[in-house]
This record gives C-alpha cells, sequence and structure tokens, in this order.
C-alpha cells in the first residue's frame, strides 16, 4: 500500500532581500505562473495661439490670422497594481500516491501574517489527493499590490509535517504588464473651427491649425478696439475630463489719415431760341428743336436733342445735359415752322462752348 503525502498550498511575496524559502521534500513538484496588471491614467493639457494677435483695419476691411492649438499629454499617474496567475501541485512521479490538504495560503509578504487563504476556483475541492499520473492541481490566484515595485513571488506546497516545497518568480511591472488605459485619447473642439479631432497618447502631442478672417463691420466707429475670442476644449474619452485654452485677436478700428481728392468740373448744357417774324407779321408758332453736337460740322447723332414750343416766339431747353468730359459742343437749332413760315435752321457753330479738364 503506497503511503500518503498530506500537502497544503500557498503563494507568498517577499522582497528580494527578505525570501523566505521552505524546505523541499521532492524534486520541484509545485509551479506558478505570474501575470502583472495596473491602471494609467493619462494627464492632458492644451494650449492655443493666434499668429497675429494684434491688427489695425479700418470699418469694412477684414484679414486672414491661423489659430493653432495642441493637445499634449503631461504625464500619467499609474495605480491597481495587481499579480494573478496559476499556482499547479503535480503528482509525485515515483508512484507513491499523494494528498494535497487543508489550504492555499498568499501571504504579502511572506512572515507578515498578511494571509489570503486560496481554494475558490481550484480544479479539485481542498483537500485533494493527487495520485501518480493525475493531473495537477490548479489554484488560481490575484493579489491587489499597493505599488508597482518590483517584488519576489512564492507558491508553496505544504505537507502536514511542516515540509514542503517552493517556486518563485519575480513579480515586475514591466512588459508584457497588461495597462488597463484610462483617458488615453481625447477629443478637441473649437468654438470657431467646430471639431477638430481626437488625439491619443501615442500620437500626442498633436496640432491642429486653421485659418479665421476677421472683419470689421462697416459701421464701426474709428478709435473703437474690438476683441474676437476663441476657445479650445478638449475632453478625454473615459472619465470625460475637460480643459480649454483661448487665445484672442485684438483690433484697433483706425480711418485713414490720408484721403485722395479728385474733382471733375460738370456744366449743364442749355440753349434758348426766338424766332423773329418780319414787321408787321404774325407771331411764329410751332415748334423748336434744339440739337448739341460733338462734331465740327454737326454731323452724326447728336449728344442732346430736345424739342420744345415756342411762346412768344421764344423756347428754352428746361433741363438741358450734364457734361462732364473736355471737348467742343456746337448747338444747331432747327425751327421747324408753322401755317404762316416755312422752316429754318441756324449755321452750324453759331452757338459752341469749349471744355477743358486740367
Amino acid at each position: 500500500m503506497h503511503a500518503l503525502k498530506k500537502w497544503a498550498l500557498y503563494v507568498g511575496l517577499a522582497s528580494l532581500a527578505g525570501l523566505v524559502l521552505v524546505g523541499v521534500a521532492s524534486a520541484n513538484p509545485v509551479g506558478v505562473t505570474i501575470n502583472t496588471s495596473l491602471t494609467r491614467t493619462w494627464h492632458w493639457s492644451i494650449q492655443k495661439s493666434v499668429d497675429t494677435p494684434s491688427l489695425t483695419l479700418a470699418p469694412g476691411q477684414s484679414a486672414t490670422v491661423n489659430y493653432s492649438v495642441t493637445a499634449a499629454t503631461t504625464g500619467f499617474t499609474d495605480s491597481n497594481w495587481n499579480v494573478s496567475g496559476v499556482v499547479s501541485a503535480f503528482p509525485d512521479g515515483s508512484g507513491s500516491p499523494a494528498v494535497v490538504v487543508t489550504k492555499e495560503v498568499i501571504t504579502v509578504p511572506p512572515g507578515t501574517g498578511n494571509q489570503t487563504f486560496l481554494g475558490s476556483g481550484c480544479s479539485l475541492p481542498l483537500p485533494a489527493t493527487l495520485n501518480s499520473g493525475d493531473p495537477p492541481l490548479t489554484c488560481p490566484y490575484s493579489i491587489p499590490l499597493p505599488n508597482g515595485n518590483t517584488q519576489t513571488l512564492e507558491a508553496a506546497v505544504y505537507h502536514p509535517d511542516g515540509s514542503g516545497n517552493t517556486a518563485s518568480g519575480t513579480v515586475s511591472f514591466g512588459p508584457p504588464t497588461t495597462i488597463n488605459k484610462v483617458d488615453d485619447c481625447v477629443d478637441v473642439t473649437d468654438s470657431i473651427a467646430g471639431t477638430l479631432g481626437s488625439v491619443c497618447q501615442s500620437t500626442a502631442p498633436h496640432t491642429f491649425t486653421y485659418p479665421e478672417t476677421i472683419s470689421v463691420p462697416a459701421s464701426t466707429p474709428c478709435g473703437t478696439t474690438l476683441t474676437f475670442p476663441n476657445t479650445a476644449t478638449f475632453v478625454t474619452n473615459t472619465t470625460g475630463t475637460k480643459g480649454s485654452a483661448s487665445s484672442s485677436v485684438s483690433v484697433n478700428v483706425q480711418c485713414p489719415t490720408t484721403v485722395t481728392l479728385t474733382s471733375t468740373q460738370q456744366l449743364t448744357m442749355l440753349d434758348n431760341a426766338t424766332v423773329t417774324a418780319p414787321t408787321g407779321s404774325p407771331t411764329p408758332t410751332g415748334t423748336v428743336t434744339f440739337n448739341l453736337f460733338t462734331t465740327s460740322d454737326c454731323s452724326g447723332t447728336p449728344l442732346f436733342t430736345d424739342t420744345e414750343t415756342l411762346s412768344g416766339g421764344q423756347a428754352s431747353t428746361p433741363t438741358g445735359t450734364l457734361v462732364s468730359s473736355a471737348g467742343t459742343f456746337l448747338w444747331q437749332v432747327q425751327y421747324n415752322g408753322d401755317a404762316n413760315y416755312q422752316p429754318a435752321t441756324s449755321n452750324c457753330g453759331d452757338e459752341s462752348v469749349t471744355v477743358s479738364n486740367g
């Protein structure tokens, strides 16, 4: 009949300098896997600037400026350090049956009395009997740690007589530690440009740029100072933490100190005609047509023409025409006749006006 060995199983954490080893009863019947994890929370900042923070513009003028928005991480905080894995107790390969009894214990660190008793989730309930050829007894563990310091993890299988077997390994929070990311990305918006985009810690810092036209209303009084504010904001993707930065453009509204003045003379061309009948004859009636020409022989289409009715043998242009260009202008007047008199036309050039600008 095979003798029975009774074991108790524990996992312990100890500093490298203070590792406590338990006596080995047989060749390495204990194995342990070590997996580390932590929570990493990133912190963010945002900066906003404009290439031209001050402008001088007149009412109705505008100018284009360029804004820059930079989202960057300022570091991170680690928390929730944890080590987890599986402790395995292997049966004695010599052919003797083995019994694993009573308990599994996690001590952080060993010898301090800070013990956590395992048992839940084991592949067999404790106490458990392992015969030669049986699969190992496996028990999961998960231990929260107060910090990320490097430590030594020790797993041991105890016999009822106090002897035992151990396995150990280093707990380190370098790769391939599982990092649970918090606030590792931000969404960036702008009060003028709207949604700028997302930035994650792997691509930070990132700068967004965009142009903006600054316009001064035409009704703005000279001497006024206008301020055009602008704010950019980030929101983190996990906790919704916000941050913002502002930049503004100051506009000094000034009217031009010098003006350009030009003047052009404008003359209203008017004419008057008198149709005289022979002595003792009736006063002429009918109409008179006034034609103003720019050609020297009064040919072509007149610049201005107007037909007026005689009154007492006289007629005149009531409004005339406005002339601003230089040149010589010649009137030619035509009496259109009536029942008593034939039509008559004045000589071209009898009336002329010369306009000179300059």
